[in-house]
């Protein structure tokens, strides 16, 4: 499975810290990321997931549709599925680790949504 990038928006969401009077030191501590992340996010050297991005994101107060408003700039239909899916992820965690674990349940699931 490929996995999606959000480099191209990493400058944006730094925009955004930054008008929140916050430092990269203070910005990172906050997210909880390394400095040599941001430097890779910076550079391209490395990818900027979904899962980052989120935690970037809510860290400065937004999610992706409030991102979209706020900067204009627009998710490919990928990155939208990936913004959609951490969400569900999030919200619905208890009910994700139950399917983990337990192997009948997603094939019920999946056979009363006909899949």
């Amino acid at each position: 499975m490929k996995e999606i990038s959000f480099n191209e928006f990493f400058l944006d969401v730094w925009n955004i810290a930054q008008r929140m009077n916050l430092n990269q030191t203070e910005f990172l501590e906050k997210c909880g990321f390394p400095k040599q992340r941001f430097n890779n996010w910076v550079t391209g050297k490395q990818n900027l997931t979904g899962r980052n991005f989120i935690k970037l994101l809510e860290r400065v107060g937004m999610d992706c549709q409030k991102f979209e408003k706020t900067t204009k700039r627009v998710f490919s239909t990928e990155q939208i599925e990936e913004c959609e899916l951490r969400k569900f992820e999030k919200n619905h965690r208890g009910l994700l680790l139950k399917l983990a674990r337990d192997a009948s349940l997603v094939k019920k699931l999946s056979v009363e949504l006909g899949g």
